[in-house]
C-alpha cells in the first residue's frame, strides 16, 4: 500500500476538522487555520446570518489547548468593544473540542488593504485598531500576537482586531511564553519573561504593525512617522509609549498638524506644519494685506 500524498493528507485533515454543530449551524467551508484552532463559515439556521465558528484542530487537541480555546472565547466575550470580534455562542462537539461562534468579518486583511490606501487612510484605520487594543487593555487583557493578518479591514471601513488565543490577564501575564509571531514579538516576548509583560507589549505590536504597513507606502514616510514607529518599537518597554493611548495620540497630532511628542522638529518643519493647520487664515492674511498694499500704492500715484 502506498502512502497518503501530502495533498490527500491535507484533504484527510481537513474532513477531521470539520465540526459536526447540530441542526442550527450549516458548515459551509474552511476560511483559516492556525496554530490551535481552525476557523469556519457556517449559517445560523435560526437567525439567518452567517457567522464564524472557531474550533479546536484535530492537531492540537489536548486538555491545555482546550482549556486555551475556552478562554480566549471568555476573554473576547468580556471585551465588548466595536473593533473586537463579537463572541456570540460556545460549547463543546460530541468529540470533546471546544468551539465557539463569533461574527463573520466580511472584508479584507488589515495588510492586504493597506497596499492601495493612502497613508491618511491607513493611519485612521491605524488608530482604529489602537482603540480596539486599548480598551482590551481597559479591561486588563494583553494580546500578545498583533499581525496585519490577525486584523480586518470591513465592507464599510470598519476594523477589526481578531485571534486573541494568545491573550493574557495583565494581571496574570505568565504562562505560554515565547508566544507570538517572529517579526512582531517584542524582545521581552522572544526571551520569554513572562514578569516583562504588560501594555508596552502590545505597544511594540502595534509598532511593528505600523512599520511593515508603511514599508508597502508609495510615497515616503514623514520624519515625525518614522519615528512614532521608532518609540513604538524601542527594544527597552522604558523607552516605548507607556500606553497604546498615548501611541494613538501622537498618531492623530501628527494628522492633525500638531507636534510630535516622539519627533523634535526643525524649525522650518515647525513653520510648515504652522502654515499647512492654519493654511486657510494665513491666506486670508496674505489676501488682506495684499489688498491694502494695492490700495496703499493707488492712492500715492
Amino acid at each position: 500500500m502506498s502512502p497518503l500524498s501530502n495533498k490527500a493528507m491535507l484533504r484527510l485533515r481537513e474532513t477531521l476538522d470539520f465540526p459536526e454543530l447540530g441542526p442550527r449551524y450549516d458548515v459551509r467551508e474552511l476560511v483559516g487555520r492556525g496554530g490551535m484552532g481552525s476557523v469556519f463559515r457556517v449559517f445560523d439556521d435560526v437567525l439567518a446570518r452567517e457567522v464564524a465558528v472557531k474550533v479546536l484542530s484535530i492537531e492540537a487537541e489536548s486538555s491545555v489547548a482546550a482549556g486555551m480555546l475556552t478562554a480566549e472565547a471568555r476573554a473576547l466575550a468580556a471585551l465588548d468593544h466595536a473593533g473586537i470580534v463579537a463572541v456570540h455562542d460556545a460549547g463543546t462537539l460530541d468529540d470533546g473540542r471546544p468551539y465557539y461562534v463569533m461574527r463573520f468579518v466580511r472584508g479584507a486583511r488589515l495588510g492586504v488593504w493597506a497596499r492601495t490606501a493612502t497613508l491618511r487612510d491607513l493611519l485612521r484605520a491605524f488608530t482604529q485598531v489602537c482603540d480596539a487594543v486599548a480598551s482590551a487593555h481597559a479591561r486588563g487583557v494583553i494580546h500578545r500576537d498583533l499581525t496585519p493578518s490577525n486584523i480586518m479591514v470591513g465592507e464599510y471601513g470598519e476594523v477589526v482586531v481578531l485571534d486573541w488565543g494568545l491573550a493574557v490577564r495583565a494581571s496574570e501575564p505568565g504562562g505560554r511564553v515565547p508566544a507570538g509571531t517572529p517579526g512582531f514579538q517584542a524582545p521581552e516576548q522572544v526571551v520569554g519573561e513572562p514578569s516583562a509583560i504588560d501594555a508596552r507589549t502590545d505597544v511594540f505590536g502595534l509598532g511593528a504593525v505600523l512599520v511593515a504597513l508603511l514599508a508597502g507606502q508609495s510615497v515616503p514616510v514623514p520624519r515625525p512617522v518614522r519615528a512614532i514607529t521608532a518609540r513604538a518599537t524601542a527594544m527597552d518597554p522604558a523607552a516605548r509609549y507607556q500606553s497604546v493611548v498615548a501611541l494613538a495620540d501622537d498618531v492623530r497630532r501628527w494628522m492633525d498638524a500638531e507636534p510630535v511628542s516622539a519627533y523634535r522638529e526643525p524649525v522650518f518643519e515647525r513653520i510648515g506644519r504652522l502654515y499647512q493647520r492654519h493654511q486657510v487664515v494665513v491666506l486670508l492674511l496674505v489676501a488682506y494685506v495684499g489688498v491694502r498694499l494695492l490700495m496703499f500704492w493707488l492712492q500715492r500715484r
